[in-house]
């Protein structure tokens, strides 16, 4: 049986598979199909994504560590979560760029909001940079009410992940 976790990332998966599908090549006719896959986690997005970028931006996909693409380029799907407590939410979305030396881009998916975010992060960012919880991760900030989030003049440093925030799959791909 699925976890409470699971079955949230596959709610989250239908919600970015609507939303991509056709960038990896599939029609409408395919989707009642793929939709049921992904709903019982039987397909992985992680590899749709990858698919989806690699014929729009048409950079080939490869088999190197730390890297998806031949462009020296890593994807990422991640979905916001609670970061924090109950009481206190923090919502965010944290990845790994263990092993990256490349671009990141990153697909966010905001259940919440039935959103999917888009970001295209520089390696200069993030590569030898010391972040706030650990070296090697990185963390989008999120509304605790859902979507992106409202930042204050004082806010950390976490808000320039923002700045890297791309307007759509296409640009994305790019």
């Amino acid at each position: 049986m699925a976890s409470k976790y699971s079955l949230d990332t596959f709610a989250s998966d239908l919600i970015l598979l609507n939303k991509i599908y056709r960038f990896a090549g599939y029609t409408k006719k395919d989707l009642p199909i793929l939709q049921k896959a992904t709903a019982r986690g039987d397909l992985a997005m992680e590899s749709l994504v990858e698919n989806a970028i690699s014929r729009t931006g048409k950079i080939q996909r490869v088999n190197i560590p730390g890297r998806d693409f031949d462009d020296g380029s890593d994807a990422k799907k991640v979905t916001v979560v609670n970061q924090g407590t109950i009481a206190k939410p923090k919502r965010g979305a944290g990845f790994s760029t263990k092993n990256k030396k490349g671009l990141l881009r990153v697909v966010v998916v905001d259940p919440m909001v039935n959103e999917v975010f888009y970001f295209k992060i520089p390696p200069e960012f993030y590569v030898g940079q010391k972040q706030k919880r650990r070296e090697v991760a990185l963390r989008i900030p999120f509304s605790k009410f859902g979507g992106k989030p409202q930042f204050t003049p004082n806010a950390t440093t976490s808000v320039d992940i923002w700045n890297f925030e791309v307007s759509s799959f296409k640009e994305l791909s790019s």
